[in-house]
C-alpha cells in the first residue's frame, strides 16, 4: 500500500534537507579551509646567500641538460597544482593530484573545433535521482519492503568549441542524454513496476572550475505492465514534462563541486512548471598510483507540484577512477527521503535506506 503524502508535512521534509545540505556544505569548506597550503619556495630564495651581496664577480656556468624523468610524466591539471610526478631520493614517484598524462590532449589551451570530443565539460550530478547514467540501488522502504531502482543512460558530448581532451575542458559544448529508471519489486518475482524516461540536449559552458548548462529535457512515466495486472484498480496517470533547465556548478577544489539549477515547464501534466535543486559532489581526483577513494555526494529538490517540498538524497562509499577521466565506478549507501522517486506515483512518499552501485559520466 502507497503511503500518502501530506503537503505540508512534505514541504517542511524538503526546508529541512535543503538546510541539512546548506549546513554540510560549509562544513565540508570550513575542512578545506584548515589544509595548509603548499609550501611556498618565495622565502628560501629570500634568504640564501647571494654572490653579488659579497662583492664577489658574478660567473656564468654553462647550461646543463635537462634531466629526463623515468616513469610516466603528467601535465597541469590547471592553475596552482603540482605539474608532474619526479623522482625523489627514494626512486620512487612523488605523486599528483589533478593531473591528466601527457598522451592525453588539452595542454596548450588553445580553442579549436571538435566533433565527439571524449571528455565532457558538464557532468551529472552524483546523487541527482534523475540524472543519466548507469546504476542499481536496493534499498529498504519504510512501508513498501524492498524496492529495487534502475538507471540506465549516459550522457555524450557531440561537439565542442574549446580546449581539446583533458582533466577540465573549457569552451562550449553541445551534449545529448538520456535515460530509463525502472523500478523493480524483487519481492514479486521482479515485476516491473513503472518506469521514468528522460532526453534532454543541453547547451553548456565551461571556463576553468566554472560551468554552466542550458537546455531541454523531456520526462515522462509509465505504469508497468506486470504491476497493472496485479493492481487492476490502480489509475495510470500521464505524468510529463518539457522542460528548460538553467544549471550552474563550480569547483572549489578540483574534487569538490557545488551546483544548483532551476527548471521550468512550458508543457507539463500533472507536474508543475518549477523546479529547483542544489547539492554538492565530493570526488576526490586520485594520486598517480591510486585508484579508489571514498566520495559524498547531497542533492536536495524542491518541486512545484509537491508544494515546493521534494526530495532529500546523500550518499556515501568509495570510487574508482583514475588520472584525468572524470567517469567513475561508485559503490556506497544511499539514503532517500520525500516525494516517491517514480513519478507515476508522485503524491506518494517514501524513506529508504540501500546499497548502490553507479558508473558516472
Amino acid at each position: 500500500m502507497l503511503f500518502i503524502r501530506n503537503p505540508s508535512h512534505c514541504a517542511r521534509r524538503g526546508r529541512a534537507g535543503l538546510l541539512a545540505v546548506l549546513l554540510v556544505l560549509g562544513h565540508v569548506c570550513f575542512l578545506y579551509a584548515q589544509f595548509e597550503p603548499l609550501p611556498s619556495v618565495s622565502a628560501d630564495i629570500d634568504d640564501a646567500p647571494s654572490s653579488l651581496d659579497q662583492g664577489s664577480p658574478l660567473v656564468l656556468q654553462e647550461a646543463q641538460p635537462a634531466t629526463t624523468l623515468e616513469g610516466p610524466v603528467w601535465t597541469p591539471y590547471g592553475p596552482g597544482t603540482v605539474g608532474r610526478t619526479s623522482a625523489g631520493e627514494s626512486g620512487e614517484s612523488e605523486p599528483c593530484y589533478d593531473c591528466p598524462p601527457t598522451g592525453l590532449e588539452g595542454c596548450d589551451g588553445g580553442h579549436e573545433f571538435q566533433l565527439m570530443p571524449k571528455s565532457l565539460i558538464w557532468h551529472s550530478y552524483l546523487a541527482g535521482p534523475w540524472e543519466p547514467r548507469f546504476g542499481s540501488v536496493w534499498s529498504q522502504e519504510r512501508t513498501e519492503g524492498w524496492v529495487w531502482d534502475v538507471a540506465l543512460g549516459g550522457r555524450v558530448a557531440l561537439c565542442r568549441w574549446g580546449t581539446l581532451d583533458g582533466a577540465q575542458p573549457s569552451g562550449w559544448e553541445i551534449q545529448m542524454e538520456g535515460a530509463a529508471f525502472p523500478r523493480l519489486d524483487p519481492e514479486k518475482a521482479v515485476d516491473l513496476v513503472s518506469t521514468d524516461y528522460r532526453f534532454g540536449v543541453p547547451l553548456v559552458y565551461g571556463n576553468g572550475p566554472y560551468q554552466m548548462k542550458f537546455g531541454f529535457y523531456h520526462i515522462s512515466s509509465h505504469l508497468g505492465d506486470e504491476f497493472m495486472e496485479d493492481n487492476p484498480t490502480v489509475a495510470r496517470i500521464n505524468f510529463g514534462r518539457n522542460a528548460l533547465a538553467w544549471g550552474h556548478s563550480y569547483y572549489v577544489t578540483p574534487g569538490l563541486r557545488l551546483y544548483g539549477e532551476i527548471d521550468w515547464a512550458w508543457d507539463s501534466m500533472f507536474s508543475k512548471p518549477w523546479y529547483f535543486q542544489c547539492g554538492f559532489d565530493y570526488a576526490p581526483i586520485l594520486r598517480a598510483g591510486n585508484h579508489s577513494a571514498p566520495f559524498v555526494a547531497m542533492n536536495c529538490q524542491l518541486r512545484e507540484e509537491l508544494d515546493f517540498g521534494g526530495s532529500f538524497v546523500a550518499q556515501a562509499g568509495w570510487a574508482w577512477r583514475y588520472g584525468a577521466d572524470r567517469r567513475m565506478f561508485r559503490v556506497g549507501l544511499q539514503y532517500y527521503d520525500g516525494g516517491n522517486q517514480q513519478f507515476e506515483f508522485y503524491k506518494t512518499n517514501e524513506q529508504k535506506v540501500g546499497l548502490g552501485l553507479w558508473y558516472d559520466y
